[in-house]
């Protein structure tokens, strides 16, 4: 599993790359939602301090949570009270993309919002992007808003690693991932977009 930009990927559980699945190029990462994972060392470039940055990449869920559950699709995690994340969560049915983000146990930021029309087996294009010099978190989902909040909160710099696919030994993703790009002190979208092709940035 290569990152273009140089960082090692250590792999959990039995992710694997997958040839029959992808979007773009020859492959993406399949996950089975029963302890696979990918993990980064911590780093600068997962330090958003209170600028803007821009999380995103396409995914192929091949189940969705249970009901009141998630599957996180990815997150940086010291312990509940200090950890940020994105998840898909089940509310009776109804599917929300959840933006939670905690330092010394105060919830610092946090927004959820129904995902459009979605289902297993389809490709979609995920955006979290902050803009406006901090100000503003938007999540696209195929290039439509699915929520906004606006806070200029300073997002914590956590001593953990950069996690794809859980939280903290919960929430397993099961499905593919693909062209998974972090992009710090960028806002690649403010406004409707054009789900990106290959080979436009990596992490």
């Amino acid at each position: 599993i290569t990152d273009e930009c140089g960082k090692t990927a250590t792999v959990g559980g039995g992710a694997q790359l997958d040839t029959g699945q992808y979007k773009n190029g020859i492959s993406s990462i399949m996950f089975d939602g029963n302890g696979d994972y990918l993990t980064f060392a911590d780093h600068a470039d997962w330090d958003f301090d209170s600028g803007d940055f821009t999380v995103d990449f396409w995914v192929r869920f091949n189940a969705f949570p249970t009901n009141t559950n998630y599957m996180c699709l990815f997150s940086q995690y010291v312990d509940a009270d200090n950890y940020y994340s994105l998840s898909l969560y089940n509310h009776g049915g109804v599917y929300e993309w959840t933006f939670t983000c905690r330092f010394e146990a105060d919830l610092i930021a946090g927004k959820s919002g129904v995902a459009s029309s979605i289902s297993t087996g389809v490709w979609y294009h995920i955006a979290l992007v902050r803009s406006g010099a901090g100000t503003n978190f938007v999540l696209f989902q195929n290039g439509k808003t699915q929520w906004t909040l606006s806070s200029g909160v300073e997002m914590p710099n956590l001593a953990a690693t950069f996690r794809i696919g859980m939280l903290n030994s919960s929430q397993y993703f099961n499905g593919w991932i693909d062209d998974f790009h972090v992009s710090k002190g960028i806002a690649r979208w403010e406004f409707a977009l054009n789900p990106p092709t290959a080979g436009l940035w990596a992490m």
